[in-house]
């Protein structure tokens, strides 16, 4: 039985797997020139849902920017964008965001497989728990008593 012997220097030219996708994040993000547009009318309207927190980045997470409705279920997702939170004072303000850079569905999920299905289950497991509670406590309360 032969073992494959490599020198320990030959290791550090190798990159590793960390390295190879913060070089690809690097490739296929774009600078944000202007951020979006956000507004929502009684929780539905454009804004940032679902999140995928990469240990690798920091504070930073992605964000899906699309149309939500409701009670938090996306509907639509138009792009991804890389932000964080602002920190003001030591306290972090989790209803604004910075925009770090944006990436294509298709390069977000060629480096993050399976990621954009899981973020969209998140969000509609979200809409529809927060529907649940709605027709529970108006069931508890008598809200549709005739």
């Amino acid at each position: 039985m032969t073992e494959s012997m490599t020198p320990a220097g030959d290791q550090s030219l190798q990159p590793t797997a960390t390295a190879r996708k913060i070089e690809d994040l690097n490739r296929c993000l774009r600078p944000v020139a202007k951020p979006p547009r956000m507004s929502t009318v009684n929780g539905a309207g454009w804004t940032i849902a679902g999140q995928f927190k990469d240990p690798d980045l920091g504070s930073k997470f992605f964000g899906l920017y699309g149309y939500q409705f409701s009670g938090g279920m996306q509907i639509t997702v138009r792009t991804i964008y890389l932000v964080s939170h602002p920190v003001t004072n030591g306290r972090t303000d989790a209803n604004a965001y910075l925009f770090h850079g944006e990436i294509s569905k298709e390069d977000f999920e060629r480096i993050y497989p399976g990621e954009i299905g899981r973020m969209r289950t998140q969000s509609i497991i979200a809409g529809v728990g927060i529907f649940a509670v709605v027709i529970v406590l108006g069931l508890i309360f008598g809200w549709w008593k005739r």
